[in-house]
């Protein structure tokens, strides 16, 4: 088949190696063989492929979890018109060579997500310029984020979390003024967040959850009014929650749950308009429940505790947990703890329902 162009075999239950006999196709540009039972090595070979744009290898058992697992990446440097290239989801393991700044500038999407690749992040990926797409999460890199990442300015979505990466969040990654997804959660990173990720303008979605990340939440971050989706969770983030806050207009999602915030939950929370996903729980925030919560008729509440004044003149500091009804499960839950509570006789458990 000397004249084939495309070959689409994705989505099957194809098992063994993949044939090195499929370079003689040597007109390809379009290889997707995702979402099989493929396994071993992927044939170095692949690089006499001049003309392949897209090779799609996502979602298989290749690899062995072994030091040469990625040499057939050296060999793709001879696609000198490769756009896409997507090994995510497979057995792939060793270190990820500095040669891949070798690889065509003409990549714009890189997916290595899912894997065992191990070692620090090469810093020649700056040479990548026109990449749109860089994920590398849920491997085993190790060290710091390279500040070369600044340095692809066309990136939109970055994602790097369930790694074992540590040091602090450069504040170059400030200058990816395109990101509109950055993910660098599930790692062990340390510091302030930086407030230069709030020049990022186009961002929506932001994940720095389960690091090691401390301080204050910077204004200019809690208060980017792009984002529909912050997760802040599991860190050791400490002062108050920013009244910035209030700038979410589009936020869906919020978390800043499993943190060391204190103070009162702001009323300007109520102008989150979009707010249908709040966590606030494992914090040490005091005071009342914002009222202003009533007037986010999309906020869907889950089984959460609060700690609350009931009543003004009295100051009694009380317990109080939500829970929504209308979620599935939920009213055999609310019986089952309003039957477990009726049988505790406790001189703080004020007897309300019975």
């Amino acid at each position: 088949m000397p004249n084939l162009q495309q070959l689409y075999f994705g989505g099957n239950e194809l098992s063994r190696q993949i044939p090195s006999s499929l370079s003689n196709a040597s007109q390809i540009y379009a290889l997707d063989v995702a979402e099989n039972n493929l396994v071993g090595q992927v044939p170095k070979s692949f690089g006499d492929l001049s003309d392949l744009s897209s090779l799609d290898l996502s979602d298989n058992f290749l690899g062995s979890f072994s030091a040469n697992d990625l040499d057939f990446v050296t060999s793709l440097a001879n696609c000198s018109q490769l756009e896409m290239l997507d090994m995510s989801a497979n057995n792939f393991g060793g270190v990820l060579s500095i040669s891949v700044a070798n690889l065509s500038t003409q990549l714009t999407e890189v997916f290595f997500s899912g894997n065992q690749i191990s070692g620090v992040i090469p810093e020649t990926l700056e040479n990548l310029n026109n990449l749109i797409a860089l994920v590398l999460g849920d491997n085993l890199f190790r060290g710091t984020i390279p500040t070369s990442i600044s340095k692809l300015q066309k990136l939109q979505y970055l994602d790097l979390n369930g790694n074992r990466l540590s040091g602090k969040v450069p504040s170059s990654i400030g200058n990816l003024t395109q990101l509109y997804q950055l993910d660098l959660s599930a790692n062990g990173l340390e510091g302030n967040i930086p407030p230069s990720i709030g020049n990022i303008q186009h961002l929506q979605k932001l994940d720095i959850s389960h690091n090691r990340l401390s301080g204050d939440i910077p204004p200019q971050v809690i208060g980017l009014f792009s984002l529909v989706s912050l997760n802040l969770s599991q860190n050791s983030l400490t002062g108050s929650l920013p009244m910035e806050v209030g700038k979410l207009k589009n936020i869906y999602a919020l978390d800043i749950s499993g943190n060391k915030l204190t103070g009162g939950i702001p009323e300007i929370i109520g102008k989150c308009m979009s707010l249908e996903l709040l966590y606030l729980q494992g914090d040490l925030f005091q005071g009342m429940i914002p009222s202003s919560l009533a007037s986010l008729k999309g906020l869907r509440y889950q089984h959460a505790a609060y700690k609350g004044i009931l009543d003004h003149e009295e100051q009694n500091v009380v317990a109080i947990k939500v829970i929504n009804l209308q979620q599935r499960g939920a009213s055999k839950s609310f019986t089952a703890e309003c039957n477990a509570l009726r049988n505790i006789r406790h001189r703080n458990l004020v007897k309300i329902l019975t």
